[in-house]
């Protein structure tokens, strides 16, 4: 794909950039999980096509990076694709950020570092910002302008990560669940963790129980002959999630990050079973049911509760997030100053 300009200096016009972000603060997981379905690359070139388009859709948010004098008719395009496609859903039409200019640039670096994360200074999303980036240049969905945006984030992310404590604990959503269970109901460590799934957060959490002292971890899985590989890794078995209810009655901490087509443990499955049962669940959607819970002597922690935190919970890092917020504006006022030059070049050579 090219997108063509007149002039060869290139700089970016912050009046092209547009986002439209969706993220599970503002909505549900299943609402996320659905959207990020249809909110494909191959649906979008459709409708974006031939301007650049990066797509970043995690288990948290899906967001839509676009640039084009176009924006606000594209920005139109999509919102009607998507009321079609999922039968003018009122949560999502109601959920979606719209950020233009300057604030998107800002969003996205923001988001790079970690800062707009659940589990604040998560650091997977780096990485999930740079696939997003990656794929869109080998697709060929973007050129020179949101490359330069994109390298711009990447370098920013790493940098707060590098100079502030923000990166220093390895915070991920998994561990800030685990953390927060912890607090109402911590297991002992000579008894087995039961985690269901073996996806990118049942390893993290895994490492986490770890590092915590915890040395037993049974791993449940819808295929567990095709995951041998990794329970030798975690020194730990891998059974088959027809046999998680049976060891449910006997184990009493579950966490659960897995892919499925709906909640399978109803409260049926709890009956009869004798103490605290705590429930980490950040599957998607919930594996667990909210009756499952309600009615029986358990806790539960899902994504709901991990977005009803206050901002209270990280006042530890106010002094950091000062100087995160140092960093950012030292780079947006960099590459502004920089591509105001670009302009001025550009503006330059066009009267001579």
């Amino acid at each position: 794909m090219e997108y063509k300009y007149k002039h060869k200096i290139k700089y970016i016009d912050f009046n092209n950039i547009t986002l439209l972000s969706w993220h599970i603060r503002d909505t549900s997981i299943e609402h996320i999980s659905r959207l990020s379905k249809i909110v494909t690359p191959s649906n979008l070139y459709k409708i974006i096509f031939p301007y650049e388009f990066i797509i970043l859709s995690t288990c948290n948010r899906v967001e839509i990076y676009i640039y084009s004098y176009k924006s606000q008719k594209l920005s139109e395009d999509i919102k009607t694709f998507i009321n079609n496609e999922l039968g003018n859903d009122k949560c999502i039409l109601g959920s979606l950020d719209l950020l233009e200019g300057k604030r998107a640039y800002r969003h996205l670096l923001e988001v790079t570092a970690g800062l707009k994360s659940l589990a604040l200074g998560e650091y997977q999303i780096q990485g999930q910002v740079k696939n997003a980036y990656i794929n869109a240049m080998r697709d060929r969905y973007i050129s020179s302008y949101l490359i330069s945006i994109f390298e711009s984030a990447l370098k920013t992310g790493k940098r707060i990560r590098t100079e502030t404590e923000i990166g220093h604990n390895n915070i991920s959503l998994s561990s800030l669940a685990i953390d927060m269970m912890f607090q109402l109901n911590k297991p002992k460590k000579e008894n087995p963790i039961l985690i269901v799934g073996t996806g990118k957060m049942s390893k993290l959490a895994a490492e986490y129980f770890f590092k915590l002292g915890h040395k037993s971890i049974i791993f449940f899985s819808n295929n567990p002959d095709k995951r041998k590989d990794f329970a030798k890794k975690y020194s730990s078995v891998v059974l088959s999630l027809k046999e998680l209810e049976l060891y449910m009655k006997k184990y009493k901490f579950i966490f659960s990050a897995i892919s499925s087509s709906g909640p399978n443990i109803s409260s049926s499955s709890l009956e009869g079973r004798l103490g605290l049962l705590s429930i980490i669940d950040l599957s998607v959607p919930s594996y667990f049911r909210k009756s499952a819970t309600t009615n029986s002597n358990s806790i539960i922690i899902d994504m709901d509760t991990i977005k009803q935190l206050e901002s209270s919970y990280f006042r530890m890092l106010k002094p950091t997030l000062k100087k995160c917020e140092y960093i950012l504006n030292e780079e947006i006022n960099g590459f502004v100053l920089d591509h105001r030059h670009r302009y001025e070049l550009s503006r330059a050579q066009i009267s001579s």
